[in-house]
Parts: C-alpha cells; structure tokens; sequence
C-alpha cells in the first residue's frame, strides 16, 4: 500500500516537474500573444524601445486598470502585450 502510495506521487511529481500535468488533467495552455498582436494592443512599432513598451503599457493601463473601473480581462491582456514585448526586447538587448 505505501509503494502504491509513493508510485503515484512519483508519477504525479514528474509530470508537475516536466509541465506536463496541465496536458495530463486535459488542460492544455493557450497559446500566447503573438508580437503582432502585442505591438497593435499597445500601440507601438517594430522599432520602439523598452521605454516606449513601458510607457505605452503603463498609459493603457491607467485607462483601463479594474481599480479605475476598468477590465480586468483587457488588463490582463495589457500586461501580457507588455511581457512579449520585453522579452522580445531583452532578447534583442542580449544578442
């Protein structure tokens, strides 16, 4: 009974630890934002910087925040718009 126990909290632990519990349970993440997507949600181009990202983030953000009456869905995608975006950004910054 105890290995029984061990055998699948082995097995569970692996799959959380490889990510793929989520799959397993028959829920499979969405995909993301493309950086498309991402620029045309904030408004930026191709060539903005990190400072235009965070700027154009934290203006949209003053609009549309669900403490200032906003929603809390588009907030979520804001900050997802600004997450590519930086990551795209620290990627470039690096090479």
């Amino acid at each position: 009974m105890k290995f029984l126990f061990l055998l699948i909290a082995g097995i569970i632990a692996y799959l959380f630890l490889t990510g793929k519990l989520q799959k397993f349970l028959g829920g499979a993440k969405p995909e993301g934002m493309s950086k498309d997507q991402a620029r045309a949600l904030l408004g930026v181009d191709r060539a903005s910087n990190s400072d235009a990202i965070i700027r154009a983030h934290r203006d949209m953000m003053i609009k549309y925040h669900p403490d200032k009456g906003g929603n809390a869905e588009i907030a979520r995608q804001i900050n997802e718009a600004r997450d590519v975006l930086l990551e795209q950004q620290l990627k470039k910054d690096l090479t």
